[in-house]
């Protein structure tokens, strides 16, 4: 074969692969955009940057570090022309500049260990940028849109749009410059499974029924399901660890997995010590393999900083028909069943899109909402005072 044609050959495939590369799929909601990377121009008049601060607590003392910063520059509604992004990693102090398209539409959200973060509200964004700059909150307040234009210092301090020949300034200028905020509003989620799938897994391997989310895609009634379970706080701690463990029909039955949350607060309202955490458990299951129903039973624990005997629990809707719980742990009285017709009555939502069963937990409604916050006041199973310095009503073991 002609040596010629093979270069040529071997060419084309290294742009075909160079070009893959430059793609990325993002997931916004049910909406999946592609975008193209965007290629810095230092110097280019239609190059700016956008500083970026992330929080790794809503107490915004510390920055985190190493959380991935992505600003998508253009029409995500379209497939063509395909958007531009581009990604850094947070400093020390939780600040990034991230290089954008100058004078074009521009969203900017953060990620660590694969989970979004939040962006603050808006009075804590507006404080962090100039009179009359507008931002608008998009897909469960984790992402802000906004025109990338400069806008001088007015308030007395620069950014957070810069132009390229400020990108020095843009590292350098920290607090001291206006800047988008995003923080964790709990500690993050985290789950501990004891049974993910292997590789090539089957519905006919005996371990498939202890996978964390059970099922198979797209085959009608038997597709994998989510659910969570609702517990209101009162509290001004923002460390707060909640860890719930999911158990085979008993207490005594197989551990199917552990999942680890924080309380959160409405990130719209100006009052914080109200908050609600979404906890994810293992659903019951119908067994595919043999035909029976296989429950699922709940042991959680709460860790509060500073009170070694919990919190004051207290119930609230239907939560003593499923719950028992004192001031340190709660437990179902009787394992979760896959018949049992749960709901926000019972502080327990279950759906086979994941993010409509979150949504339904953080809004305590039974419909889907596309962008939510957190409302603590609705759809919870019970509630723990964790800020009260009385004595706990008596007894302190409901249930």
């Amino acid at each position: 074969m002609d040596m010629n044609y093979l270069f040529l050959i071997a060419c084309l495939g290294f742009l075909t692969d160079s070009n893959a590369q430059t793609l990325k799929n993002f997931t916004f909601a049910d909406h999946l955009v592609t975008a193209q990377k965007h290629i810095e121009k230092p110097g280019n008049y239609d190059q700016c940057y956008v500083n970026v601060v992330v929080h790794n607590s809503s107490s915004f003392l510390y920055g985190l570090e190493d959380a991935i910063v992505t600003s998508i520059t253009g029409d995500i509604s379209v497939s063509s022309p395909k958007p531009s992004f581009f990604q850094v990693k947070t400093d020390s102090d939780g600040f990034a500049c991230v290089p954008v398209s100058c004078r074009a539409e521009t969203r900017v959200f953060v990620e660590k260990n694969d989970v979004r973060i939040s962006a603050m509200n808006k009075t804590i964004q507006q404080n962090n940028i100039p009179p009359g700059f507008l931002v608008q909150f998009e897909y469960a307040n984790e992402v802000l849109q906004f025109w990338t234009y400069v806008w001088g210092n007015p308030n007395g301090k620069t950014g957070p749009i810069y132009y390229a020949d400020g990108k020095q300034q843009c590292i350098s200028a920290g607090s001291k410059g206006n800047s988008f905020v995003f923080s964790y509003i709990s500690i993050p989620d985290k789950l501990f499974a004891t049974a993910a799938p292997p590789t090539g897994l089957t519905v006919t391997d005996d371990k498939f029924r202890y996978v964390w989310n059970y099922g198979i895609q797209g085959s009608a009634g038997l597709e994998p399901t989510y659910c969570y379970l609702k517990i209101k706080f009162t509290t001004s701690s923002t460390q707060i660890n909640v860890t719930t463990s999911s158990f085979e029909n008993d207490e005594f039955g197989l551990l199917l997995g552990t999942f680890s949350t924080g309380p959160q607060f409405n990130p719209n309202l100006p009052q914080t010590f109200e908050k609600a955490a979404c906890i994810e458990y293992r659903c019951p299951i119908n067994d595919i393999l043999d035909g029976t129903n296989k429950d699922t039973y709940l042991f959680g624990s709460i860790s509060v900083p500073g009170k070694d005997k919990g919190c004051c629990v207290r119930y609230s809707q239907k939560g003593t028909f499923v719950f028992a719980a004192n001031s340190t742990s709660f437990w179902t009285k009787r394992p979760l069943s896959k018949t049992r017709g749960y709901g926000s009555n019972d502080g327990l939502y279950v759906n086979e899109v994941k993010q409509a069963a979150r949504s339904r937990c953080f809004t305590g409604h039974e419909f889907l909402k596309g962008e939510y916050s957190m409302n603590p006041d609705v759809g919870f199973a019970f509630e723990y005072d964790c800020n009260t310095s009385n004595p706990c009503p008596s007894p302190q073991i409901f249930g």
